[in-house]
């Protein structure tokens, strides 16, 4: 997530984000996390922690790394 001039907060690719987790769903044989539930997800982990996104004067950026977590007694693997 960066910050605008304008003082916004942008999460950067979104989508692209949400089509890596669903075929990394695919590959793990895990339900996928439809897009518009993955977007408003990292919207509000965004929104949550707005004071850790580096002003637009810094340059930076705050990483987002969402993951998908399963247990189970077996996990298979597609490759």
């Amino acid at each position: 997530a960066i910050e605008s001039i304008d003082g916004k907060q942008l999460i950067c690719n979104p989508r692209a984000n949400a089509q890596r987790m669903a075929e990394g769903a695919r590959r793990l044989v895990m339900p996928e996390v439809p897009e518009d539930i993955f977007i408003a997800a990292v919207s509000e982990a965004v929104s949550l922690n707005r004071d850790h996104v580096p002003d637009y004067a810094s340059g930076g950026a705050m990483y987002i790394r969402p993951l998908l977590f399963a247990s189970g007694p077996m996990l298979p693997l597609k490759v």
